[in-house]
């Protein structure tokens, strides 16, 4: 389905609701993979090569919705040689489905 993204946290940290507010939503499409009861989900381009648009979110859990808004709340993974994980939270708006 056809949605836009805002990630409300940096680093595990929430942003305030001001930041929240002038974020630039990320538009995508939204994949969900689940295993027992471990969710995935991905924002990619649309692509044939499903490019991914911001990293994904493990562990993922819908916390809230409400009409066409949805809340995830789950785990990042950074790319980097470390790979530290933080807290983030997905507020998601379907466009189309």
């Amino acid at each position: 389905m056809k949605v836009s993204v805002k990630p409300i946290r940096q680093h595990g940290a929430r942003l305030s609701d001001q930041q929240i507010a002038s974020l630039q939503a990320t538009d995508g499409y939204l994949s969900l993979y689940g295993l027992g009861t471990t969710l995935q989900i991905s924002l990619y381009d649309g692509s044939a090569a499903q490019v991914p648009l911001i990293p994904d979110l493990y562990d993922a859990r819908l916390v809230s919705m409400h009409g066409n808004k949805m809340l995830f709340v789950g785990i990042e993974r950074t790319s980097d040689q470390m790979a530290a994980q933080y807290r983030q939270e997905w507020a998601v708006v379907i466009v189309s489905l």
